[in-house]
């Protein structure tokens, strides 16, 4: 067996797969048997076979510990596309951070990484490199690009009243038609015209500004100033802009009910916008300034106290407004003419002063007021029929009074020894005005002496006798010794 020195991939010969000649592993040894002294293998193809027990080999070199290098790691780089991240492998070891550079560069490069060295080298754990590879980087390939058109933008009028030239911009796609575009630098506005022809190549080129405003179509709303004469004072340091087209003396408000008029157009300046203002539709000029609230009085209440009689309760009417309950005082008609007194209701909103109606600033409250009546007195008219009739005596019996009387009247009894009063009764003792008065005899005699009388008195029982009815008995009779 040949004697010299060789390396192998492993720590022991035992466990080696092959045997080289060179410390990078990259040389395999020649076919053939070698031996550590100890056992014998067999390579055959760069691949060791079965080891065999060797007694005659112990003057046999023994081969030298591995030592992990670049060369064993087996990096390499696989091409790429130039700006892609590099990929990079290793066939043993464990790759340590990043590869540099770490994207693919145009053309042939080395790229390199540090290397963990594996068990089981002598140098197991350290990290080894840089190791270099090459590798090709090419360029990416850019697709054709699209064909590109122009389209025809056509320019809006400015709130200057000036239009911007028309001309064409290049889209890969054809517009909405009426497309809105603004040119952020100018500020100028377009908008697609599809009646205009499609161009593939034109020199008539808008600016690169220009930008499309999506879900915007057509020329903007002309925004115009108009200068406003304020309706209360006539100051007219006020402008207000719109889209509205308006005329001179149109009547506008404001969101606090502020009148102004146009009074011009505007062109700026020092003026102060009132961007609320608004336009009244169909009105021009200032509005009247409506007449300031007034208190509502006992004039407009329209009050009349009718003249009454003496004692009745008194009678006031009013027009407007309404007659507080219990408030008239005094409440009855007093002899003579008098003043009463009471409040009325304020109920209205508005009260006419010169033909013009005003708002009412006292509605709800209560104001006192007063009037002048009459009350006369009445002479009592009061008389009672039949004026005598005759009962038999001892008979139960029952006749009418018809009493005539404008006022108040009553019925007393009188007579009879004192007794008329125990033997008769009416149904009714007391009244106000004409009645029918049932009179009740109860037939009793004891202490009867005629003749008796019935007394209708003015007023009431302790009143002025006005009229008597006068009340006999027939022949006597004893009846129970009485009279």
């Amino acid at each position: 067996m040949a004697q010299g020195t060789y390396y192998f991939d492993a720590a022991t010969f035992s466990s080696a797969t092959a045997v080289y000649t060179n410390a990078d592993l990259s040389v395999c040894a020649p076919d053939g048997f070698y031996s550590d002294g100890v056992i014998s293998r067999q390579q055959v193809n760069c691949r060791l076979l079965e080891a065999q027990t060797c007694p005659n080999c112990a003057s046999n070199p023994t081969p030298q510990p591995l030592v992990f290098t670049c060369a064993i790691s087996g990096f390499s780089v696989a091409p790429g596309i130039v700006g892609d991240a590099v990929v990079g492998s290793v066939v043993n070891g464990t790759i340590s951070g990043s590869i540099s550079p770490s994207t693919y560069q145009l053309g042939t490069n080395a790229y390199t990484v540090s290397v963990i060295a594996p068990l089981p080298y002598t140098n197991a754990g350290a990290t080894i490199g840089p190791c270099s590879a090459n590798a090709v980087g090419t360029s990416p390939v850019v697709p054709p690009g699209p064909t590109l058109y122009y389209y025809f933008l056509r320019g809006c009028q400015n709130n200057a009243g000036v239009t911007p030239t028309s001309g064409y911009m290049n889209f890969t796609s054809e517009p909405t038609n009426s497309q809105r575009y603004l040119d952020g630098a100018s500020g100028n506005y377009y908008f697609y015209d599809n009646t205009q022809p499609i161009l593939t190549s034109t020199t008539n080129l808008l600016p690169n500004s220009i930008n499309a405003l999506p879900g915007e179509f057509g020329c903007p709303p002309i925004i115009s100033g108009y200068i406003l004469r304020r309706c209360s004072d006539s100051e007219n340091n006020f402008y207000v802009s719109t889209t509205d087209s308006l005329s001179l003396n149109q009547r506008m408000v404001d969101n606090s009910s502020v009148y102004y008029v146009i009074d011009g157009s505007y062109s700026g300046g020092g003026e102060i916008e009132i961007p609320s203002a608004t336009a009244v539709s169909g009105e021009t000029g200032c509005p009247s300034i409506p007449p300031a609230a007034q208190n509502f009085e006992c004039s407009d209440a329209g009050l009349t106290i009718s003249d009454g009689v003496v004692g009745d309760p008194v009678d006031a009417q009013v027009a407007n407004g309404t007659i507080v309950p219990g408030s008239i005082s005094p409440s009855t008609y007093q002899a003579g003419s008098n003043t009463y007194s009471l409040n009325i209701e304020v109920t209205a909103t508005t009260i006419e002063r010169g033909g013009v109606d005003v708002p009412v600033a006292n509605t709800g409250s209560t104001i006192p007021c007063s009037g002048d009546a009459t009350g006369e007195a009445v002479t009592p008219i009061l008389s009672m029929t039949p004026g005598s009739f005759n009962i038999e005596r001892g008979s139960a019996d029952n006749r009418l009074l018809f009493i005539t009387a404008n006022g108040p009247w009553a019925i007393t009894f009188s007579g009879g020894g004192g007794q008329a009063s125990s033997y008769f009764s009416v149904g009714q003792s007391s009244g106000t005005g004409n009645a029918q008065v049932p009179l009740y005899y109860n037939g009793g005699t004891n202490g009867w002496t005629n003749p008796g009388t019935v007394e209708l008195r003015v007023g009431n029982a302790s009143g002025t006798i006005a009229a008597t009815t006068t009340i006999t008995l027939s022949a006597e009779e004893i009846i129970g010794g009485g009279i």
